[in-house]
């Protein structure tokens, strides 16, 4: 907050959080200024100036809105990013002044104002998109790197350099739509690339522009690229027909078939695509024979005639299209061996190409596809993969399976979303690279190639157990999801031989990982159980652990777990030997020691602050190494405890932090103390000799079913409160004190051999310090205070408002009972006696009237 400058300087990057209020200009001149929202940038009436230099105001965050002006002095570049590529910025707000923007990073940039700024625009990573007209004010647009998209116009000349693109129509953080994008002059450099997106044969982007079309070092060799695609989908184009791309009102110099290729992975096995410039269009022309496309809304054989259009589909590099003529599922058999170059699926009702007859897909050149644009399909029939195999799914897609087996020297590659299944016992050689989308598998059906992961999923099929590691498995992307479904999944070798992913463990079932796994983005248990080892001390994790499951721990060795752990799951050590907790850990699920010779050392005060620890009779240890305190979520269980560390020092235990309610059977001994905190209930029944204090700063610390605590002295604080019930023994050698909070004795007895100090509040008889409801409280003195007003007049009959109340138990003082004296901070004390007794062996002193401030008995 605050009316200062503030001034961003330097080649770094400054992320600037919260929601800020400062009143003051704000200027960049340098670097990276990351925000995750506009309120990061105070009062809404700011403005940002860039000045001095090539400063960018960038996005941190997805979705990020900005709609305040903005100012680029002369002589500077100001300019946008979105840092990473899942990151967005859109600016609403109109940037003016005499400079020129640059657009950087990894994500989506939207100008979406008619903005006024005097310079140029370049491009230099990224996306940006023209929202607007006038986005890009006058000057031109140089893209030297990422892409210039958008459906608004540019009125300056653009040019696009080698390793950069260009397309018309949206790019947003949901996909890409068809659309039309104007510009001034446009010029392509050879190895830049030209996006086209299908909606249909009419309905496609389009580039207008306001002046010539040139190239700049295109050639045969070199060519200008043109990537063909259906709208929003990673499925090429190959619909027969004449498109116009380019629309210019210029002119157009050169050979555009010599100058314009089509992109590798857009090109279909069996078309011819030719480019062409007149009457103001640069058209691409796709021709060839047309595709067979299944005819008939039946069943039906592959080898009836009568079954397809435009012929039987057999030969290298044939297409093959099962299409919107079936109006529900239907089974297409497979009776003769066939070979397709591509196969296409369009329709909601699902086709089965089933049969024992082996169904060979070569594309000649490049690779074989199928690709699924509506609806789930399933190829039940032999298949030979001479190519690899291209599995692309539209968005209207969902599931392809490939239930037959495969054979031959080619793998498969799917790039887009979808679920693929393999079913089969398959020998295919090649590998099986996923980015996007799911695969779902059978035991066996993986092939011999490795398997390259990105940004997908791998589900086991049910009662699959398969160990996928014997191959080079790669973890790459954002992360890759394990998901066991319900079945126990042991990796004997290492995964992520490549890559710099995350894993995230998902499903019912355990994945057990024997050998270090190389992959370094972190490890996510969001369901099942995560294995690490199967003895001796390997299976360890790089990066941080967030478990929301279950993470179990194998190692027989004495092993330290150094990755910081957090998340709602639990922890269970499974190993004989020594297991160390390093790390601050957050976790607040609970934490366990299975194996009876199993033993789990803190190496952090912290390593289990929020997770409640069991101790079971059956299992092992739990120890404190050098610590000299400790805190636990929780307690449960029933095995003791030593408050002790490996010197026989004094540990001071701390629990529940979590605020959950526990209930420990077990004994806490040794010299160290106990800690209650939190809101939760924390009940312990064992009997309890640790010779240190025992302090109640939160919650309810109750001893109850003839459970015992003994030690140096209580302390009750904050809204703590300790409770005796049940028979239970509450007997220390030193004082009791009640700063707040309070001690509730419901039965049993509370013996203190130093004297009760309990000061109390404005609250009604329920707050009371000392409620004693019943059996025994037995002290050697009672100093009772109030802190704040209570009674201010003398009173008539007794108030609610208690210190000490005694509801059915017995209070024996040895000593001397001081009911708000001038040596409490302030008095108005009421000790209030419905059923019970109390009896007082020295004397009773009452502050009638102290300062304004009644007290009484």
């Amino acid at each position: 907050s605050g009316a200062g400058t503030i001034t961003k300087k330097g080649t770094g990057t400054t992320l600037l959080s919260g929601s800020n209020s400062f009143t003051t200009a704000l200027s960049i001149e340098g670097g990276l200024l990351a925000v995750a929202s506009d309120l990061a940038l105070g009062n809404a009436a700011n403005g940002v100036t860039f000045r001095n230099g090539s400063g960018k105001l960038a996005s941190d965050a997805a979705g990020v809105v900005i709609p305040r002006s903005m100012t680029v002095e002369s002589g500077a570049t100001g300019g946008f990013a979105a840092v990473d590529a899942t990151d967005s910025l859109e600016v609403t707000g109109v940037v003016s002044g005499a400079g020129g923007i640059e657009i950087g990073g990894n994500g989506l940039v939207r100008l979406a104002a008619a903005n006024t700024y005097a310079g140029n625009t370049t491009v230099t990573s990224g996306i940006l998109n023209v929202a607007a007209a006038g986005a890009t004010s006058s000057g031109s647009v140089s893209v030297t790197g990422g892409v210039l998209a958008g459906t608004g116009s540019v009125s300056g000349a653009v040019s696009v350099s080698t390793g950069a693109a260009v397309r018309a129509g949206a790019i947003t953080t949901t996909g890409t739509s068809v659309g039309t994008l104007s510009t001034g002059s446009l010029t392509l450099a050879g190895g830049s690339t030209l996006y086209t997106e299908f909606t249909n044969a009419t309905t496609y982007d389009k580039l207008v522009v306001t002046g010539n079309v040139a190239t700049s070092g295109a050639s045969t060799s070199n060519p200008v690229l043109v990537d063909l695609r259906l709208e929003n989908s990673a499925a090429k184009w190959t619909s027969l027909g004449t498109y116009n791309l380019i629309q210019y009102s210029g002119t157009f110099t050169g050979a555009p078939n010599s100058l314009f290729k089509v992109s590798p992975s857009s090109i279909q096995a069996g078309l011819t695509y030719t480019f062409a410039a007149s009457g103001g269009f640069v058209t691409l022309t796709i021709s060839g024979a047309a595709p067979s496309e299944w005819n008939t809304d039946a069943n039906g054989n592959w080898s009836l005639a009568g079954n397809w259009a435009n012929g039987i589909p057999n030969g290298v590099g044939v297409n093959t299209r099962f299409g919107t003529v079936i109006t529900s599922p239907r089974v297409v058999t497979v009776d003769s061996a066939r070979t397709v170059g591509s196969i296409q699926f369009n329709n909601a009702n699902s086709y089965t190409l089933a049969g024992t007859s082996v169904l060979t897909l070569d594309a000649s050149t490049g690779n074989t596809n199928i690709e699924t644009l509506n609806g789930s399909h399933t190829l039940s029939t032999p298949l030979t993969l001479v190519d690899t195999l291209d599995v692309v799914m539209a968005s209207g897609a969902s599931t392809l399976t490939l239930s037959g087996n495969i054979t031959g020297a080619g793998g498969i590659r799917h790039l887009t979303t979808g679920t693929v299944v393999l079913g089969g016992t398959n020998t295919f050689g090649g590998d099986v690279t996923f980015t996007g989308g799911s695969l779902r598998f059978k035991n066996g059906s993986l092939g011999n190639g490795h398997l390259l992961l990105a940004d997908t999923s791998l589900l086991w099929e049910t009662g699959n157990t398969q160990d996928i590691s014997n191959r080079a498995v790669g973890i790459d992307g954002e992360s890759v999801t394990f998901n066991t479904n319900g079945n126990n999944v042991t990796l004997a070798n290492a995964i992520g031989s490549f890559g710099t992913g995350a894993l995230v463990k998902a499903g019912e079932g355990k994945l057990t990982l024997v050998q270090d796994p190389t992959y370094n983005g972190g490890t996510t248990i969001s369901g099942g159980v995560l294995e690490l080892g199967n003895g001796g001390s390997t299976g360890q994790l790089q990066g941080n652990i967030v478990n929301n499951a279950e993470l179990s721990v194998r190692f027989e060795d004495n092993t330290a777990l150094t990755n910081v752990i957090s998340g709602t799951g639990g922890l269970v050590h499974r190993g004989t030997g020594l297991l160390v907790l390093a790390s601050q850990n957050t976790h607040s699920g609970p934490t366990s020691v299975a194996v009876a010779t199993g033993r789990l050392l803190l190496g952090d005060s912290l390593s289990l602050q929020n997770s409640t620890v069991t101790l079971d009779f059956a299992g092992g240890k739990v120890e404190f190494g050098t610590l000299m305190a400790a805190t636990f979520g929780g307690l449960t269980g029933s095995k003791s405890l030593a408050l002790q560390n490996d010197t026989s020092a004094a540990v001071a235990l701390t629990i529940g932090q979590n605020g959950q309610d526990t209930e420990y059977l077990g004994t806490l001994s040794g010299p160290g103390s106990l800690v209650k905190t939190g809101a939760g209930i924390s009940l312990i029944s064992g009997v309890n000799n640790y010779a240190g204090s025992t302090t109640v700063s939160g919650g309810s610390l109750d001893v109850t079913y003839g459970g015992e605590i003994h030690g140096a002295g209580v302390i009750v604080n904050g809204t703590g409160k300790l409770v005796v019930s049940g028979g239970a023994v509450a007997t220390t050698t030193g004082a009791f004190g009640v700063n707040s909070g309070g001690l509730q004795l419901l039965d049993g007895t509370a013996t203190f051999s130093g004297a009760v100090t309990a000061n109390g509040s404005n609250g009604s008889s329920a707050s009371a310090p000392l409620v004693i409801a019943g059996g025994t409280l037995t002290a050697p003195s009672i100093n009772l205070g109030r802190t704040g007003l209570n009674v201010t007049n003398e009173p008539t009959e007794a108030p609610a408002n208690t210190n000490l109340h005694i509801l059915g138990g017995q209070v024996n003082v040895t000593g001397n009972l001081d009911i708000g004296t001038t040596a409490q901070s302030n008095s108005s004390v009421v000790t209030r006696v419905d059923f019970g007794g109390l009896t007082v062996g020295g004397v009773t002193t009452i502050a009638i009237n102290n300062g304004g401030r009644w007290s009484m008995l």
